[in-house]
């Protein structure tokens, strides 16, 4: 008894005296702090650092928080970057999952491994990557983008065996959703002038034609980011049964965030949604009535606010799509797509190499006639594949994409018993489906995360439908 108190009482008296000297330590620091800089900065770093030990506890604990400082990196894009090292939330949450996840796999033998049933293709792919940077004439840029896509692998894998609940699915999506609707209420702010007059709001869009970006440097990024949530909401809203006054909100949610996407002018996320969101309705019950009633609600919209400034402005985007000689981007997308088809007839085996394309097309394919002479990445995704990494390449890829549609979409008829999961899992399918889309005229498709963010969390949905399709079947026998 006296040998265990005496124990406890040692065991205190060490904890005391870390804590104590954690305290000195933090004053030490802010002292420095203090003399280097002013005290309104020393004492904002003072107490941001208990705070994000916090927040780093956390996710040593719930690893599948770390998702979250990605969604928040992803929304803030180029707001939430370090001056002068570009790190991102996205970068901590990511390194912070991964390590997270590999301490308790480790030390407490908590996780069962997952992987997805395209990783043997997609290895494979990763590896003709790299060796294509052998003969590639972008060996150093192209070498940087070979280690980002390997750890935005690294960062789907840890994705998938993170999240092993529904309610970690919900906290997720909901995080992605209140990230886009302060994006939308940003976007719409920069769209009507900062106009607070509700009249004014309606009536005078004094800022019509400029694509709004909100916190992104790309206002094609910050639509695609948009539609990820979008989908998520327009499929709770269509597929759940959840309560009125959820969907009332919800409906509120996604017209903000659709008239965002709006104001970013993108043609192909335009496009994109609209696919994504009839994938949506076709697994619905009512899919004849809602489309029927989207329809009627396009036609009334369009006659009443036909007029109206804004409208105006999409239909003539829309109507740009037609005019391949006066439209200059157009037209530049159509040098770059028979530039890349050239590129890889001349070079259709093995490719010119990742990270060739753009050498390679302001050097030798683009024509005299492109108006957009600073233009040279590909703005399509599987023509890039095409011209850097061949028929070799484009194999793999389209293996990977029919591999992961192919399991996705098979798991949705196992999901009658929960209305609510069902609506989310086919609200990120249909997603996916838009990315895809986006990404036939669109930049930058390997390299964005919520390719690969999207790739885990259906992966990591489809490993808790088969969890719990193996519980059931055990209870039956």
């Amino acid at each position: 008894m006296c040998q265990r108190i005496m124990n406890t009482s040692i065991n205190h008296t060490g904890k005391t005296s870390v804590f104590i000297t954690i305290i000195l330590l933090v004053l030490l620091f802010y002292a420095a702090l203090l003399l280097k800089f002013n005290s309104k900065i020393a004492l904002a770093v003072l107490f941001s650092i208990p705070a994000l030990v916090f927040l780093l506890y956390q996710i040593v604990k719930h690893p599948y928080l770390g998702i979250l400082f990605m969604v928040i990196g992803t929304a803030l894009d180029t707001t939430g970057r370090v001056p002068g090292i570009g790190l991102t939330p996205f970068h901590i949450g990511a390194v912070a999952t991964f390590f997270s996840l590999a301490f308790n796999k480790l030390y407490k033998n908590e996780y069962v491994l997952t992987v997805p049933d395209i990783s043997g293709v997609l290895y494979c792919y990763i590896v003709l990557i790299l060796f294509s940077l052998l003969y590639s004439p972008s060996k150093i840029g192209g070498g940087v983008d070979f280690l980002r896509i390997t750890a935005l692998v690294i960062v789907m894998l840890s994705v998938v065996n993170v999240i092993t609940t529904k309610k970690q699915v919900y906290v997720v999506l909901s995080v992605l959703v209140l990230c886009s609707f302060v994006l939308s209420v940003l976007s719409l702010r920069d769209i009507l002038g900062n106009s607070v007059d509700l009249l004014s709001l309606l009536t005078n869009l004094n800022r019509v034609g400029n694509r709004t970006v909100a916190t992104f440097d790309n206002p094609n990024n910050l639509a695609l980011f948009l539609m990820f949530s979008l989908t998520v909401v327009v499929s709770i809203v269509i597929n759940s049964n959840a309560a009125l006054w959820k969907k009332s909100i919800l409906v509120l949610i996604a017209i903000l965030v659709l008239a965002a996407i709006g104001g970013t002018y993108s043609r192909a996320v335009w496009l994109s949604t609209s696919v994504a969101v009839t994938f949506i309705i076709f697994y619905s019950k009512h899919r004849n009535k809602i489309l029927l009633s989207v329809a009627a609600a396009v036609i009334v919209f369009g006659l009443v606010f036909f007029h109206h400034p804004f409208v105006q402005s999409i239909f003539m985007r829309i109507n740009s799509i037609t005019q391949v000689g006066k439209e200059a981007s157009n037209s530049t997308r159509l040098f770059i797509f028979s530039g890349g088809l050239n590129m890889f007839f001349d070079s259709h085996l093995i490719g010119v190499g990742f990270g060739g394309f753009p050498h390679y097309y302001s050097s030798l394919y683009m024509p005299p006639g492109q108006l957009l002479r600073d233009v040279h990445e590909c703005h399509s995704l599987p023509i890039e594949i095409l011209a850097e990494t061949g028929i070799i390449g484009i194999i793999l890829a389209i293996s990977i994409v029919r591999r992961f549609f192919k399991s996705s979409i098979r798991v949705i008829s196992q999901l009658n018993d929960d209305p609510l999961f069902r609506a989310c899992y086919i609200g990120l399918v249909a997603a996916m489906i838009g990315f895809f889309i986006d990404k036939l005229f669109s930049t930058g498709g390997l390299l964005h995360n919520w390719l690969w963010l999207g790739l885990g969390l259906v992966y990591a949905c489809i490993k808790i439908i088969g969890r719990d399709a193996s519980k059931y079947n055990n209870q039956l026998q």
